[in-house]
């Protein structure tokens, strides 16, 4: 469940179901501050802010997000040549403004693409 404003919920992350995932040697690096973050980002991900059937919350998770878009400024910070994907679907203007998801696209639907495929393959081996 999520904590307060959106965060994971303290004990959010076992260690010993993503053991690899938490060491920070792994160059994997979570921050609130987007500012301090994105210049050692060679990734920027988000994912859309109002799931479905959470639409009562929109106006709460908006404002509660508004600072965390991705756009030119925070494209402007990261690492030269960083990937930015979205889980889609994408709410352009909100998580994302227009300009940086048509830019990023082809990563952004080759992402989806990748998705589609290990989810076929979870199908096939479910029913075989």
């Amino acid at each position: 469940m999520n904590g307060e404003g959106g965060r994971p919920s303290t004990g959010s992350v076992d260690p010993r179901a993503h053991p690899n995932a938490i060491k920070p040697q792994n160059g994997q690096h979570s921050d609130e501050n987007v500012q301090a973050a994105t210049p050692v980002s060679d990734l920027l991900y988000t994912d859309v802010w109002v799931s479905m059937g959470r639409e009562k919350e929109s106006a709460d998770r908006i404002r509660q997000l508004s600072g965390y878009q991705i756009n030119a400024a925070v494209i402007a910070l990261a690492q030269p040549g960083a990937l930015v994907m979205h889980c889609l679907p994408a709410y352009r203007g909100k998580e994302i403004d227009e300009a940086t998801f048509e830019a990023n696209a082809q990563t952004i639907f080759d992402e989806s693409e990748n998705r589609l495929h290990v989810q076929k393959a979870i199908l096939n081996w479910l029913v075989s």
